[in-house]
């Protein structure tokens, strides 16, 4: 990881904590993983965009192994669980498609 790279994570760690231990601190919540990710999400610091990806990512690695490695049904079945087009699954994968090429790459 490049110096500035590490500087500048390190700054956003602590500015997340110190305000996720404020936040907790002022309604009473539990200082846990649960409530820092609802905290990241409210406060928009992960994007709605960035959970929905993670989420049919993880959800297709799961369904398509249900359903028999069969691509097409597994995007159906998520398009209708999470109520959006099978285009919107099928560009999530190929996001991630790519994504992955990338990394196995650069690994």
């Amino acid at each position: 990881m490049k110096p500035q790279r590490k500087q500048i994570l390190d700054t956003f760690e602590e500015h997340v904590y110190f305000k996720f231990k404020k936040h907790c601190e002022r309604h009473q919540l539990t200082f846990e993983i649960k409530s820092l990710i609802t905290f990241l999400i409210d406060f928009e610091i992960i994007s709605d965009k960035t959970v929905l990806y993670h989420v049919i990512v993880y959800e297709f690695e799961e369904l398509y192994r249900q359903e028999k490695f069969q691509k097409t049904k597994t995007v159906a079945k998520l398009a209708n669980r999470f109520n959006i087009s099978e285009r919107s699954i099928w560009n999530i994968l190929k996001k991630a498609k790519i994504e992955s090429r990338k990394t196995q790459t650069l690994g």
